[in-house]
């Protein structure tokens, strides 16, 4: 299987150097995973947005987007979910 590019704007790297300790190191731990397995178990598909899919550590969510014809994971937002907004940025 091939390598996924992982893509991490800026606000979103803010978001996670925000985070807790603990929680910090495991969203990084996970994001850098993602790059080669894009679908693990545990991530669920959006509904309503089409190859967005979400993870959950605790009451943090990670939302990102998967581009299989070129190979790249967009991470979206990361933090608290705080309502059905939260996965709509």
């Amino acid at each position: 299987m091939s390598q996924y590019q992982l893509k991490i704007p800026k606000p979103v790297r803010r978001q996670i150097e925000k985070l807790p300790g603990r929680y910090r190191q495991q969203v990084w731990r996970i994001i850098g995973a993602l790059a080669s397995d894009p679908r693990p178990a545990d991530a669920k598909p959006l509904r309503e947005r089409e190859g967005v899919y979400r993870l959950a550590l605790d009451q943090y969510r990670i939302v990102y987007s998967i581009e299989d014809d070129i190979l790249l994971i967009e991470v979206i937002n990361v933090g608290r979910k705080q309502g059905p907004e939260f996965m709509k940025k």
